[in-house]
């Protein structure tokens, strides 16, 4: 059976198709990576992922 985390990892990459389709531009392919390795079992562990992934993002520019 599917798990939670599938489905919500499915779910996140749809809306970052689905965003880079309105806003036209093409670099969907990198929050969609985001968004994969981000994903955690729970929200909370899944937030601090990501907020360690925006600081290493502002870091390098």
């Amino acid at each position: 059976m599917i798990g939670l985390r599938a489905i919500k990892t499915v779910i996140s990459v749809f809306l970052c198709f689905v965003i880079d389709g309105l806003r036209g531009d093409s670099v969907s392919f990198y929050a969609v990576i985001a968004s994969i390795l981000c994903m955690q079992s729970d929200m909370e562990s899944t937030l601090i992922v990501a907020k360690i992934e925006k600081s290493l993002q502002l870091s390098e520019e």
